[in-house]
């Protein structure tokens, strides 16, 4: 006996793809003239961004920056320094075949990094950072609600899922110039700096969504290069961005901001 099973349609979010690849970083430099020489280095940083990202013929490419800070003991006065070099990277991952409506999720971390100073004025540096990549798609799904037949019995629940309406992106930039207060001097060097973000809710209008939030920028410089005292700064920088989401209206939403620099 042949039976009649009624079904339902269903947006959902698949996971496409999911890998890393390694990045090798071998990069030396030397001191540009108005640092002083290096007495002993006490801490070497790495921080990687992604600058770009592009899906194309069955891959991802994905550029970057590497910001490289290396804080030292100067050889002359022995106070606390701060040098800065960046390095630039490009890799490919081959992720499988996936329709045109995806949305892709990039991060990077550094897996290990060691530096040396070679000489009074010269830095080594060899490390490697991974390169991740997540990619969604939306996807419909058929789902079984009901079975006809006069000699079937039926337990039915009414439950609640969640229908995806739509996938967005945008990748942007914040310029900002920043003023030192009246009491406080000006910098002379910026040691490190830190930004954090604070999401607001967001403004959903028919297949647009405006995302509003703060910067919360952290700075620590010294002052006074002679005595080597330090100051810190920290200011709220308003951010607001419109996103293109096809089929997003008056709905809950989930969206997230990474910090790509």
């Amino acid at each position: 006996m042949n039976y009649d099973v009624s079904k339902e349609n269903l947006s959902a979010i698949e996971t496409a793809f999911k890998g890393c690849k390694e990045v090798p970083i071998d990069i030396d430099f030397t001191l540009p003239d108005y640092c002083p020489d290096i007495r002993k280095i006490l801490k070497c940083s790495v921080t990687p961004s992604i600058t770009s990202r592009n899906i194309s013929g069955g891959q991802i490419t994905i550029d970057g920056n590497a910001e490289i800070k290396i804080i030292y003991m100067d050889s002359s006065s022995s106070k606390v320094r701060c040098c800065e070099n960046s390095s630039t990277f490009s890799t490919s991952i081959d992720i499988n075949d996936i329709s045109e409506n995806v949305v892709a999720f990039t991060s990077v971390k550094v897996e290990y990094m060691n530096c040396r100073a070679v000489s009074p004025r010269k830095i080594d540096l060899h490390g490697a950072i991974s390169v991740c990549a997540k990619v969604y798609q939306k996807n419909n799904l058929e789902v079984a609600s009901c079975v006809n037949g006069k000699d079937i019995e039926q337990r039915i629940e009414k439950a609640s899922v969640s229908n995806l309406a739509g996938l967005g992106q945008q990748q942007f930039s914040v310029n900002e110039t920043l003023e030192v207060g009246e009491n406080k001097p000006s910098p002379e060097m910026i040691v490190s700096s830190e930004v954090v973000f604070l999401k607001n809710d967001p403004k959903i209008m028919p297949n647009k969504v405006v995302v509003k939030g703060d910067l919360i920028v952290k700075i620590l410089y010294v002052g006074d290069m002679e005595s080597g005292d330090m100051e810190k700064l920290e200011y709220q920088i308003p951010i607001s961005q419109i996103v293109d989401v096809p089929g997003i209206s008056e709905m809950r939403m989930y969206y997230r901001i990474g910090n790509s620099g």
